[in-house]
């Protein structure tokens, strides 16, 4: 007889860049305040009233000094530098990835949770599975590393979190695990990580981006869905492993404007230059051009 779920899940215990800032464009000829003109008709664009922008999402606007702090640490937010090349070599399944983020975009659906909590629950994920080895041949411990990540989640994030039972939605899940289980599997997680829960991600930079643009609370209402769509299918492609979270950030708002406005690519690349905005443009281009691929896949 094959040993039980929570005989196993007890052996848990057991198995225990800096970025190169570069321009794709060239500047125009500067204002006074040393944004090109095209910037500055952007600004006026992107601003329908002489109110100031009225941000809308569930965090204060940080200021600039802030931002660089969280752009100073957001690396210790990511998982280990060769964990997208576990994937190209077989060690992982991206499949068993995808149908895990799948599954816990579900879970969100079901329980009313934020997108931050996905994110969160997306990044437990990867930066576990690139210090801990889980084996192959028990595929249901994947399913049971996603509750467990999903469910500390919700513990950062949410106000209101079911209880585990009711957390574990089914839509082809094979084993609905005991909380015991799972809690043990939250435990591993906890000490993986070192206790590091609070961490970086593409949210955390959204409502700055759109305050340093200037975005008018009319078209924020517009933009606030699609840029959280467009996050979080980037957190089921493993090309955006490679991208700090500010870059992914900065990718996703230019791609909802594009898709909102009619401004162009080329004319929000130059307006992240000319505000000082601190992201490598160079990098933003390229996830920029997986984010348009991405959400046509959707």
């Amino acid at each position: 007889m094959a040993p039980s779920v929570d005989c196993i899940a007890a052996s848990l215990y057991c198995a225990e860049e800096d970025v190169s800032s570069g321009r794709a464009w060239d500047h125009d000829d500067d204002d006074e305040e040393g944004m090109s003109k095209r910037t500055v008709e952007l600004h006026r664009r992107l601003t329908d009233s002489m109110d100031a922008p009225v941000v809308l999402l569930d965090f204060p606007v940080e200021d600039d000094d802030a931002i660089s702090m969280l752009m100073h640490k957001e690396a210790r937010s990511m998982p280990e530098a060769d964990y997208s090349g576990t994937f190209l070599s077989h060690h992982l399944h991206a499949e068993a990835r995808q149908n895990a983020i799948r599954w816990m975009l579900k879970v969100q659906e079901y329980h009313n949770f934020g997108p931050l909590t996905v994110a969160l629950s997306v990044n437990y994920m990867d930066r576990f599975l690139s210090r801990h080895h889980l084996p192959q041949s028990k595929p249901w411990m994947f399913q049971l590393l996603s509750v467990a990540c999903i469910s500390l989640a919700a513990k950062m994030e949410e106000t209101e979190v079911p209880i585990l039972l009711d957390l574990q939605v089914q839509d082809n899940i094979e084993q609905i695990f005991e909380a015991h289980t799972i809690q043990r599997m939250e435990l591993l997680v906890l000490s993986t990580l070192e206790w590091r829960m609070s961490t970086v991600t593409p949210f955390s930079y959204i409502d700055y981006y759109f305050h340093k643009l200037g975005i008018s609370e009319t078209l924020l209402r517009a933009l606030l869905s699609r840029v959280s769509e467009i996050i979080l299918a980037t957190a089921r492609d493993i090309r955006f492993l490679i991208y700090l979270p500010s870059v992914v950030a900065a990718a996703a708002t230019i791609s909802s404007l594009e898709e909102v406005t009619a401004l162009q690519a080329a004319d929000l690349h130059q307006a992240f230059v000319d505000l000082s905005i601190d992201v490598s443009t160079k990098y933003v281009f390229s996830c920029h051009i997986f984010c348009l691929k991405s959400a046509k896949q959707e």
